[in-house]
């Protein structure tokens, strides 16, 4: 069944607060061969401060979307590279477009060595002081039989240049969520994501479609006739279908395992997989 109008308000948040710490979301190629920002996204990324661990404020439906996510990447994860167990110690990730950190510190618990990276320094500054304060902040030597969680650490650095320094196929698993949708290049985008990817390591990407449904959910309810976003927040036309990532995924050597629907209840601040995929979805890839 589709998403209800219910599902508008939780929707329309999460896809709007995207938006706005959209710093390194926005990044592109230019004819020289580096990066340029959106400063002003940037800037509006690096204001969030503390409202990124305010678990009943603007980030919300994020915060609550982790389980699912988490979860998804988990199982994908332990299929793909332990099929003889769940042990996903080592396993080197980079969280590209981290935010404040709290997808990266779920990960982390997993037992996963974890890079989260991020455009906005601000946003940095606020992802290390709270795994510091979550006592999560640790290199490898700290072992993961004794704390039960793997190494984090945080960069303020693009995907590509962290490619160009030497991270290019040295991440078991990539993770980029609630980006793509964002970027101004998204051709260029998914080239640098699958950059950083191992040879048979591995991706997950969340976004939204572009869909009657989703056009009508984010854009006409929430931005016209709810006013729960301003007009404008959403761009529709950037909004990424499964068919077209598999594409872009497919020409960088990486191919689609799985597709699966997500669905928020703001009645409960629940998130459900569904094969629904009309709005949100989650893929999961891996590259030959």
């Amino acid at each position: 069944a589709a998403p209800s109008l219910a599902l508008v308000s939780a929707n329309a948040r999460t896809h709007a607060q995207a938006r706005r710490h959209a710093g390194l979301r926005q990044q592109q190629r230019n004819h020289g061969g580096g990066n340029t920002f959106d400063e002003e996204e940037v800037r509006k990324f690096g204001a969030i401060g503390q409202e990124w661990w305010n678990r009943n404020g603007q980030m919300k439906a994020l915060h609550s979307y982790n389980k699912l996510r988490v979860s998804f990447l988990r199982n994908m994860l332990v299929q793909h590279f332990r099929p003889a167990g769940d042990d996903l110690g080592a396993l080197r990730v980079v969280d590209v477009a981290a935010g404040g950190g709290y997808l990266s510190e779920d990960l982390c618990r997993l037992g996963l060595d974890v890079t989260g990276i991020d455009a906005a320094p601000e946003n940095i500054e606020i992802a290390r002081a709270h795994a510091k304060e979550s006592e999560l902040l640790r290199d490898a030597s700290a072992s993961a039989r004794i704390y039960g969680t793997g190494p984090l650490q945080y960069r303020h650095i693009s995907a590509d240049a962290l490619a160009s320094e030497g991270g290019a196929e040295s991440y078991d698993a990539v993770v980029c969520s609630e980006v793509v949708e964002h970027v101004s290049d998204l051709k260029e985008m998914v080239r640098q994501l699958c950059a950083l990817v191992k040879p048979k390591g591995a991706m997950m990407i969340t976004t939204i479609n572009r869909t009657k449904i989703s056009y009508a959910l984010s854009i006409v309810a929430a931005e016209h006739v709810l006013g729960i976003v301003p007009p404008g927040t959403h761009d529709w036309d950037k909004y990424v279908t499964p068919e077209e990532l598999t594409e872009l995924l497919a020409q960088n050597g990486v191919q689609v395992e799985r597709v699966i629907g997500a669905v928020y209840n703001t009645l409960t601040d629940e998130w459900y997989s569904a094969p629904e995929t009309s709005v949100n979805y989650l893929v999961f890839a891996t590259k030959k």
